[in-house]
This record gives structure tokens, C-alpha cells and sequence, in this order.
């Protein structure tokens, strides 16, 4: 049995990245090549703006990769502005027992995809479109199982994830894959899925765990509850901010705020100027509380 070429994608907020990995059956995985394109927006960023940044970035990413080989198949990771999550989790128990089966599972599902396609229609002007839709735990009388089994039980509880995003990116990213390398099959996936896989497989003693994804706009909290993704968040809010906010305060081009942020961290600054960031920094860090404990409320 011989390994698979795979063409890994993250996209996220502020850099595209991509790697070329060999898969060993019998082993770990071989990095053949890796690169990244980071990306931002000068002014106040909007989802257009981002999108058309994010694009120009990936063409980059996928140029300065191009993979030589054949690719069997490219796995797609999006993380916040690009998609919007729902995680749930449903207990069924019944005293005389019963049998869960996929089309049980299946069935509660789709009842929960016509819930959340309602709640985005709501939320949002344009139209979204559900990519993932996955079972990420199984328990059934208070044993973990990877797939229901054929046999009575009195308690089942499994949780699943549900990924969208807007309408026609799925499309947008396909294409400018397929303009550097064809591939037989593309799958996306959402951060708390691929945040959920890698921590399940290195860490399979871990029973809670708060996992923190901050990227240049947005900052992605996922948290684990006795082994399962109990909690997925995103929050506006993330170091292009800090650097927009310097940039305001003081008067000076984004540029130049990320270059003042980097002499404020390496201590190369005076007096003066290292006071002025410190009261800058005091305003983020209040507007940083204030969103968290807002999430924390809403969950």
C-alpha cells in the first residue's frame, strides 16, 4: 500500500497558506514543500475587501508552490471571516432500548441543517451554502464508538458539526487551485473540525482543552468539553486591530503602526513613544475584555 500526495490549504483572515504532504501508511507524513502569503486590509476591513485581498494572496500561495506531482487530493481548511459554525449535540435515551443507525443520525441532521439555514438567513444578507456537515463523537451507553453498531442500546449521544459559508467561495477557491494543479477531489473543512481531528489524534488522554486561533482580523476559540467540542466562537478581534488602532491614534500608515509595534516588542523604543503604546494598548486590551465577556454571556 503506498502513500498519497495532498495539497493542505489554510485560509484565514490575514495569509493564505499551503503545503505538499506524502502520506506514509505505515509512518508519519513527509513535508515536501510548504509556503504562505500573508494579506491585509489598510482601512476599515469588509468582507468584499478581505475576499478580494484573500484571493490575490492564494494565487500567490498556490504560484510559489506548484506542486510538480500529481496531486490525489487537496484538503481545504477555513477559518473565521470565511465560514460560520454550529455545533450540537443530541441525547436520545429510551428504557426499553433501541437501535441508532445512520439514517437515525442522518435524519436528525438534516433537521438541524433546516434550523441552521434559517438562522443564517436571518444573520446574514447574502446567501450561504452548508459544506460540512459531520458526526465529530459517538457514545453509545457511555462507550465511545467510531460507528453505530446493529445492536440494542438505552443510550445514545453523539455531536456534529455544521460549516457554511458564503455562496460561491467554495467555487472562487476550486478555480484557482485547478488554475496551478488538477486535482481528483477538493473537501473543506471548518477550523473546530481540523482543530477537533489533530487534537483527538495527538493529545488522546486530553479531556478539556481551549483551543485559541487568532489571525490578523479574527480570533477562533473552540473549547472541549469531556472530549467532545462543547463550544465554537469567533470573535472580531485580532492584531491587525492593534495595529489599526496605532495607526489611528498616532496619525501614521498601517505600515508604520506594525513597525512601531514591532520596535514597541524588541524594547527599542524611548520613553515617550513606549508610553504612548502602553495607553494604546490599554484601550485594545479593555475593548478585548469586553468582546470576550460578551461571548461569554452568549454562550
Amino acid at each position: 500500500m503506498t502513500g498519497e500526495t495532498l495539497l493542505l490549504l489554510d485560509i484565514s483572515s490575514g495569509s493564505t497558506g499551503a503545503a505538499i504532504v506524502r502520506t506514509n501508511p505505515n509512518g508519519l507524513p513527509s513535508v515536501l514543500a510548504a509556503e504562505r502569503t500573508p494579506f491585509f486590509v489598510h482601512d476599515e476591513p469588509t468582507t468584499a475587501k478581505l475576499e478580494v485581498a484573500m484571493v490575490a494572496s492564494l494565487q500567490k500561495t498556490l504560484s510559489l508552490i506548484a506542486p510538480k506531482t500529481a496531486i490525489h487530493k487537496a484538503l481545504v481548511t477555513l477559518s473565521s471571516p470565511w465560514l460560520t459554525t454550529h455545533l450540537k449535540t443530541v441525547i436520545i435515551a429510551r428504557d426499553k432500548g433501541f437501535v441508532l443507525d445512520y439514517k437515525t443520525i442522518q435524519s436528525v441532521i438534516a433537521e438541524e441543517e433546516e434550523l441552521f439555514k434559517a438562522k443564517l438567513e436571518k444573520s446574514f444578507d447574502g446567501e450561504n451554502e452548508i459544506f460540512e456537515s459531520v458526526v465529530t463523537n459517538l457514545y453509545l451507553n457511555g462507550y465511545e464508538y467510531v460507528a453505530p453498531i446493529d445492536e440494542k442500546v438505552a443510550k445514545a449521544e453523539f455531536s456534529f458539526l455544521l460549516g457554511a459559508t458564503a455562496s460561491g467561495l467554495i467555487r472562487k477557491v476550486e478555480d484557482e487551485i485547478n488554475k496551478v494543479v488538477r486535482v481528483k477531489r477538493v473537501v473543506f473543512n471548518s477550523f473546530s473540525f481540523a482543530f477537533f481531528k489533530v487534537l483527538a489524534h495527538a493529545f488522546r488522554s486530553l479531556h478539556s482543552a481551549l483551543l485559541i486561533n487568532m489571525t490578523a482580523e479574527m480570533t477562533d476559540i473552540l473549547f472541549f468539553r469531556h472530549g467532545n467540542s462543547a463550544i465554537s466562537a469567533s470573535l472580531p478581534f485580532g492584531p491587525s486591530a492593534i495595529a489599526r488602532t496605532v495607526a489611528q491614534e498616532l496619525n501614521v500608515s498601517l505600515q508604520i503602526a506594525y513597525s512601531y509595534l514591532s520596535l514597541y516588542a524588541a524594547g527599542s523604543f524611548d520613553a515617550a513613544n513606549t508610553q504612548a503604546i502602553d495607553s494604546i494598548l490599554a484601550q485594545v486590551e479593555t475593548r478585548w475584555k469586553s468582546v470576550c465577556q460578551n461571548m461569554s454571556v452568549s454562550i
